[in-house]
């Protein structure tokens, strides 16, 4: 019951629970999969980066240290991950991090701008899945790569109860099932990674260089 209440409140954090689950977000024990699934991608040195459903900010934190001299950007629909976001990054917000508020599926920034499109634990939440991965494709540079990694594998029985249970609306998929929907965005060199023992999965997809 308590990780369905998560998973829910996660989907929009706002007032003293999304305080809680913004705390969590950022806490030691999910730190475990956003590391592992950023261990198996290819990308520039310097790799433009935008964070969507950025959350309490910690893995924008990350990438900031992991690609020194980038530029990382956060996107999320709650200002109060907004405000989390910020403070988690005050030392580089302006600098090389921007944290903005506003959702996928009215994302408007510029064309061709990102070498990275990171999604953590946030594809469950997108209605319209067709449109935010047009949305993604046309921020990406050509060549550039999507990353989706969740916690929940929609594969697992149990984390298919979480989604069903959420209140808010919530899908739960399986990496096969992510990877189709890729392929039939337009993204090229589709491809799934999991880590069995924790049940990390991760999608990755390229936009075509000739886009």
């Amino acid at each position: 019951m308590k990780l369905i209440k998560y998973y829910d409140r996660a989907s929009n954090p706002r007032g003293f629970w999304g305080k809680r689950v913004l705390k969590t977000m950022n806490s030691e024990e999910h730190q475990a999969m956003p590391e592992w699934a950023l261990d198996g991608i290819q990308v520039p040195d310097q790799p433009s980066v935008l964070d969507v459903g950025c959350g309490g900010g910690a893995n924008i934190r990350r990438m900031l240290k992991r690609f020194p001299g980038s530029m990382v950007s956060g996107l999320d629909h709650s200002p109060l991950a907004i405000d989390f976001a910020y403070f988690q990054n005050l030392d580089e917000v302006l600098h090389r991090c921007i944290v903005m508020e506003g959702d996928i599926e009215n994302m408007y920034l510029g064309k061709e701008v990102f070498d990275l499109v990171t999604a953590f634990e946030t594809v469950y939440y997108w209605v319209e899945m067709d449109l935010c991965l047009a949305r993604i494709l046309r921020v990406l540079k050509p060549g550039g790569t999507l990353l989706i990694a969740n916690e929940l594998d929609g594969d697992n029985p149990r984390h298919q109860v979480i989604g069903f249970k959420a209140k808010n609306w919530m899908h739960v998929y399986s990496a096969e099932e992510m990877a189709k929907l890729l392929n039939e965005a337009g993204f090229a060199n589709v491809g799934t990674t999991r880590d069995e023992a924790r049940n990390f999965i991760r999608i990755t997809g390229q936009k075509n260089m000739s886009s």
